[in-house]
């Protein structure tokens, strides 16, 4: 006797499919489980990754900060050096300046400096 219609079918071949139904159904569920163990794994790896981004973020602005600190004070530094050196330069210049024209004007004719 051949089974055609769902109707007919007996409670042992219910059994059947419904075990069938629910083993797969196991296996599907253990296939997510299996999913989600990677995905919190890789949620793991990236919430760690992103703690080491964070503190290399931190590293760069402080060193960004005390990069700007030194060249500021560098800077300032060596303005007052350049004003320093002006200063002496013009110190010399009007204190040799008959020398420097007579000397100039001996060694290339004329004096840079006669004018000034």
């Amino acid at each position: 006797m051949e089974k055609e219609e769902k109707g007919d079918m007996t409670i042992d071949d219910l059994a059947i499919l419904m075990a069938k139904s629910f083993n797969s159904l196991t296996k599907d569920v253990g296939g997510l489980k299996s999913d989600m163990t990677i995905m919190r794994e890789d949620m793991t790896i990236m919430k760690s990754d992103i703690i080491d981004l964070k503190k290399d973020v931190q590293e760069i602005s402080s060193d960004l900060k005390s990069f700007k600190i030194e060249t500021r004070e560098n800077f300032e530094k060596l303005g007052k050096d350049i004003k320093d050196n002006e200063e002496s330069i013009n110190g010399i210049v009007n204190d040799y300046h008959p020398d420097i024209i007579a000397l100039e004007e001996k060694v290339f004719g004329r004096s840079t400096l006669a004018g000034a």
